[in-house]
């Protein structure tokens, strides 16, 4: 054994030792037996409180207890906080268990970690089906649910405590429902972005309250000023007798997000064309016609005429402003605020939101290739290697080709790792006391591995990303509600906790299947596709990859038709037709590989808009990167990448204070959208639509 071994060495001899003791063992103690730590007082306390932090934050409970003596402290992992009960899964359910935590990435990979220590086969499929933000806060705001524990965190710059009763991901974010003590006890239910909580959310005592029974935590998630018709409740979470019954009719390019914001059970109708009637109920009239009008001419509101009167107002205010919209300003402030937000970046991609929805950029990899894994920290390479041993523990040998293929490593690393593990044991590290591995040929036989052969428990982040991935995946259309994996996850929620109140939402276009069929098997395809503008073209494509982002399915592929590679919404498919050819061997752009949806192209530019400090919210989804002072003390200005004018018009009209400072050419895209957009309402509203109570 090596007098000073290294890091992931020492932090492993301290976990086996840790393990085996029967009492709290005291610091000194730990510096005497312990291989690898310095003899020197105040180096040793530094690097065993860097190894125990390191330990808690990976999830391995250091237990500290008082003891007799002048140390006052001993430190022990007991086992019973330490190890997982038995799941007892079927080989049919880890099968789908590994699928799912392969298939629905959660950024940052936390969800291929939860499967190595779960002792799951690793999966090396390429392309993942769906990726899902990963959040710090949701973690621990998961468990708070499943706890029944009251959360404290700030949020709109108030101090908040919660009871939370569930999450739900929709339309491209996280959102937490639960109980505001803050607001009082009348009407205290709220839904909490949780991109948006200013301070890490701090649970406390499980069991703190009540939730409510019978619940529906995702129809409390209202991204629009209304709900479905007849929901029953009005936005604020009142009665509905006094909210208004309104028809609005979206077009094929806006009908998702006009779902999204206001739930599937408004749908009234869809029609041929990829339009849709919706039915809501009002309360604020006001604000309803605010957001209606943010959808510019891709929405017609076509009764109560009082309604229909309020958006055509608002319109008209947006189309009579100037084109000239930049207030009055020294040139040279402007040019300073260009040179520090980078000017015009045409052809490049958003580097990233101001919210933390979309600050990450996690790497996808493609079917012809992928990013180069990053350096892992003794850390995450512990956890692997506990997970590898465990492994080996429980099925006593298996071959190098066999442990490499489950645990995703190149067969150099495996052997590295190995050879690692077998210098690592209990003191006084004499051969009888080393991990005992043998490599015999092709094969590894384990000896008393016996005590590492239990699963250790997960932390609050991994059980969210278990849970997270599961819930999604049942949510895939074609998913067995009743299969294998529905099955792991009720033995998973037997053990972790209830889970039932994490909602994850992603929609079922029409042409999905085919379209997941003919990437599948590589072949071109024609598609009927509506862009951004409403507009409707037949596109020749070779699919590569169909994939949910943001919440959205989307599809990669080689467009013939442009003579490069785009990225289509699913939604705004029409049709596709199969042309019976193989699609060429091309590899996917770094671009298409990234978390967000947006993908820019040669004719994107950079857009800087001002807005007032209170109202940034308003462009965080769309921010191409952080915000910078604006003009006065109390506005901010926010790159936004624009490949679409159209699109960029109706993103202003949702904002009426937001000015455009640069490129010039986009200061009048908001006026020329809403002059657009009252051309829709100048035609007659059909007599049969006139009365929304009618229908």
């Amino acid at each position: 054994m090596p007098t000073r071994p290294g890091k992931l060495e020492r932090i492993t001899n301290l976990v086996l030792a840790l393990l085996d003791t029967s009492r709290p063992l005291p610091l000194r103690e730990i510096g005497d037996t312990v291989a690898g730590y310095p003899r020197e007082p105040a180096a040793l306390r530094q690097a065993f409180e860097r190894d125990k932090r390191a330990l808690r934050d990976g999830g391995i409970p250091v237990s500290t207890e008082r003891i007799e003596g002048s140390d006052q402290y001993g430190y022990r992992i007991l086992p019973e906080q330490y190890y997982l009960a038995d799941l007892e899964l079927s080989a049919e359910e880890e099968q789908a268990l590994a699928f799912a935590l392969t298939a629905v990435r959660l950024e940052g990979g936390l969800g291929r970690s939860v499967g190595t220590k779960l002792g799951l086969a690793a999966r090396s499929d390429p392309v993942p089906l769906a990726l899902l933000p990963a959040l710090p806060a949701l973690g621990p705001l998961h468990q708070a649910v499943r706890e029944r524990a009251v959360v404290t965190f700030d949020y709109h710059r108030r101090r908040r405590l919660v009871e939370p009763y569930g999450l739900v991901f929709r339309s491209g974010s996280w959102y937490l429902v639960g109980f505001d003590r803050t607001a009082g006890r009348s009407g205290g239910l709220r839904t909490f972005r949780v991109d948006r909580l200013e301070s890490p959310p701090q649970p406390g005592e499980s069991a703190g309250f009540d939730r409510p029974a019978g619940l529906d935590v995702a129809a409390e998630v209202r991204l629009a000023p209304a709900r479905a018709a007849g929901a029953g409740l009005s936005p604020d979470g009142g009665a509905a007798e006094d909210a208004a019954r309104v028809l609005v009719e979206f077009s094929a390019a806006e009908a998702a997000a006009a779902l999204g914001a206001v739930g599937s059970g408004a749908l009234l109708e869809r029609r041929l064309d990829g339009s849709v009637l919706l039915g809501c109920d009002v309360a604020d009239e006001d604000a309803f016609a605010r957001w209606v009008a943010g959808f510019g001419q891709g929405a017609l509101v076509l009764g109560p005429s009082s309604l229909r009167a309020r958006v055509v107002q608002i319109l008209e205010a947006a189309s009579a402003s100037s084109p000239g919209e930049v207030p009055p300003a020294p040139s040279e402030r402007r040019q300073g605020r260009r040179s520090r937000l980078g000017g015009d970046c045409s052809g490049t991609l958003p580097g990233g939101a101001g919210g933390a929805t979309r600050a990450r950029g996690a790497e996808l990899p493609g079917r012809d290739g992928g990013q180069k894994s990053p350096q892992l920290d003794a850390g995450t390479r512990l956890r692997r290697l506990l997970a590898l041993l465990g492994h080996l523990a429980r099925v006593g040998e298996a071959s190098l080709d066999e442990l490499a293929e489950r645990f995703d490593l190149p067969p150099e690393v495996l052997v590295a790792e190995l050879e690692l593990a077998a210098c690592c044991g209990l003191p006084p590290y004499t051969p009888d006391q080393l991990l005992e591995l043998v490599v015999d040929g092709e094969r590894v036989v384990a000896f008393g591995l016996e005590p590492l052969g239990r699963r250790p428990q997960l932390t609050a982040e991994e059980g969210f990303a278990v849970a997270a991935a599961a819930r999604a995946m049942l949510r895939v259309p074609g998913a067995d509600a009743a299969g294998p994996l529905a099955g792991a996850l009720v033995k998973l929620e037997a053990t972790l906790g209830d889970a039932s109140m994490l909602e994850v939402e992603i929609d079922s276009p029409p042409m999905l299947e085919p379209l997941r069929h003919a990437a599948a098997r590589g072949e071109a395809v024609e598609i009927d596709y509506v862009d951004r503008s409403g507009d409707e073209h037949a596109r020749t494509v070779e699919p590569h990859v169909v994939i949910v982002r943001e919440g959205r399915w989307y599809l990669d592929a080689w467009s013939e038709t442009a003579g490069g590679w785009r990225r289509f919404q699913l939604d705004r498919v029409r049709a596709v037709r199969p042309l019976g050819r193989p699609v060429s061997e091309r590899a996917l752009p770094a671009a298409f590989t990234r978390a967000q949806a947006f993908v820019g192209g040669a004719g994107t530019a950079r857009a800087l808009v001002e807005v007032p400090s209170g109202e940034r919210r308003a462009l965080e989804r769309v921010a191409a990167g952080p915000a910078q002072p604006g003009g006065t003390a109390s506005s901010i200005v926010m790159p936004v990448d624009v490949a679409d004018r159209r699109w960029f018009g109706r993103l202003l009209l949702g904002v009426p204070s937001a000015v455009v400072l640069e490129p010039r050419s986009l200061a009048s895209a908001r006026r020329d959208e809403a002059a657009a957009a009252l051309a829709r309402y100048r035609a007659p509203v059909p007599a049969a639509v006139e009365d929304p109570g009618t229908r």
